[in-house]
């Protein structure tokens, strides 16, 4: 009998590469995955072409959203918010979002990463963002 990919035990990873954003931009969103079947994803970080050091007025929040098969899905799952005190080093992944036991999402439904804009925002550079999800 032959095997399809999603019956193959074990986890499976997905990589998308997120252009750069400047200060100026405006919040906004970028589809980051669509779940080749019914799914449990355990792991989203990104990895950064340039570090970035955490400010609490001026920054972006990079939020997960489930946004559904229909795009009107608001679950949020996850927010990495670099504040004060926080970095992102460059070419280091960074989590984003992380539950060993995976949160559902279901065959054909759109991950999110949303730039929430907080004050001036800053400089984002291009980044690879890496999903590890297995059958549900």
């Amino acid at each position: 009998m032959p095997m399809r990919v999603h019956d193959i035990p074990g986890p499976h990873d997905a990589y998308v590469t997120v252009p750069a954003v400047g200060s100026g931009v405006s919040s906004f969103s970028y589809p980051i995955f669509v779940a080749p079947w019914s799914a449990k994803v355990t792991l989203i970080e990104a990895a950064f072409g340039s570090a970035m050091v955490g400010d609490d007025s001026n920054r972006f929040d990079f939020v997960i959203y489930n946004r559904g098969t229909d795009g009107s899905g608001t679950a949020e799952w996850s927010t990495l918010s670099l504040e004060s005190g926080d970095s992102a080093d460059a070419y280091v992944p960074t989590t984003i979002f992380s539950l060993a036991t995976g949160s559902a999402i279901e065959e054909g439904a759109v991950l999110d990463l949303y730039y929430d804009k907080q004050g001036n925002g800053f400089d984002v550079s291009r980044a690879v963002i890496h999903i590890t999800f297995m059958g549900a």
